[in-house]
């Protein structure tokens, strides 16, 4: 009862804060001379078939977005990433208080659904597409788990069969263990041993964008960048020149354009992987760094920092956008030298 209480006078005080204009004062004082960058997943209305079994964490509502583009647009200038290219290009000036919204992975439902959003509030934005996601129906293995485990599709001689032993219990802590374990196997391996469970594994639905809605999305105006060519982490990749210039050849010949940017799947690197995505072409890397960089000069790596449910809604699910005032506005800022 008291950690309910003081919970509920945290929010209220941060309520009052943000209400009072003293949140927004602080942010326009502190970050209008910093880039900010926010990432989405996944994003799907409650009566997508695909909604029960996404991974919660990482997959808002179609109102969410709404909300969280609406509060984008009150305190910051929303910018393209042509914008963002050509400050790094030149060391042109991005207006005061620049954010640019993201979105991960290639999934369709961000043609289907957050399109018409941003189509709606007039917010440009950037999709970062993973090269072997065009064309292809079931999540990535990883999500692909993600979506069997929600969904309750994997039985017990599923899960059995995928650990080739004496499994931990068929529960969460469960589910993180058997992703770290496939992750050290090597992709041959890992699809040798996932593949005879395809069927129980993917729910048969679209997942990934196609080809005519990567286009569709361009056509509409939203930038399109590289995130890698498997969705595997480039700092452990079996090959890191292939994650790099497939996708760039993808999604360029799908576009008639070269594609510049490159989003870090799942936020891992090392100095190595930036050396070689600088040589292989792209000007910017995007990274999971939570952290606000300089808009002048702006650097060749960029953090971001993900949307997720917690972040902009409270136990009840409803926004609250002094929870996102906090999220965005206290962020650390990138020394301009880093």
């Amino acid at each position: 009862m008291l950690k309910v209480a003081a919970r509920g006078l945290r929010d209220g005080i941060k309520r009052l804060a943000h209400g009072a204009g003293g949140l927004p004062a602080y942010h326009r004082a502190r970050n209008g001379r910093r880039l900010t960058v926010i990432t989405f997943h996944r994003v799907l209305p409650a009566t997508d078939p695909r909604a029960a079994d996404a991974d919660p964490d990482w997959t808002v509502t179609v109102d969410e977005l709404a909300q969280t583009v609406a509060f984008a647009k009150e305190h910051y200038t929303l910018v393209r990433l042509e914008e963002v290219l050509e400050a790094r290009r030149r060391a042109t000036p991005l207006p005061p208080r620049p954010l640019l919204v993201t979105f991960d992975d290639g999934w369709a439902d961000n043609e289907e659904h957050a399109l018409p959003v941003l189509d709606a509030l007039g917010a440009p934005a950037v999709v970062f597409v993973s090269g072997d996601a065009v064309g292809r129906e079931a999540p990535f293995w990883r999500e692909a788990l993600r979506t069997a485990f929600q969904g309750r599709r994997l039985d017990e001689t599923t899960w059995r069969a995928l650990w080739e032993g004496a499994p931990p219990g068929l529960d969460e802590a469960g589910l993180e263990k058997l992703v770290e374990r496939l992750s050290s196997r090597t992709r041959a391996e890992r699809d040798a041993l996932l593949g005879p469970h395809a069927s129980r594994i993917h729910d048969g639905r679209r997942h990934m964008l196609t080809e005519e809605q990567v286009r569709r999305l361009r056509e509409k105006g939203v930038a399109i960048g590289a995130h890698g060519r498997t969705h595997e982490p480039l700092s452990a990749c079996e090959d890191l020149d292939d994650e790099l210039a497939q996708p760039r050849k993808r999604l360029g010949d799908i576009l008639g354009e070269p594609v510049t940017t490159l989003a870090l799947p799942h936020s891992r690197f090392t100095p190595e992987v930036l050396h070689r995505a600088e040589r292989a072409g792209y000007e910017i890397v995007f990274t999971g760094e939570q952290l606000l960089a300089p808009a002048r000069p702006l650097p060749f790596t960029v953090g971001r920092v993900p949307i997720t449910p917690g972040t902009i809604t409270d136990e009840r699910r409803r926004f609250r956008p002094e929870r996102l005032a906090l999220h965005l506005f206290r962020r650390r800022h990138l020394s301009a030298w880093a």
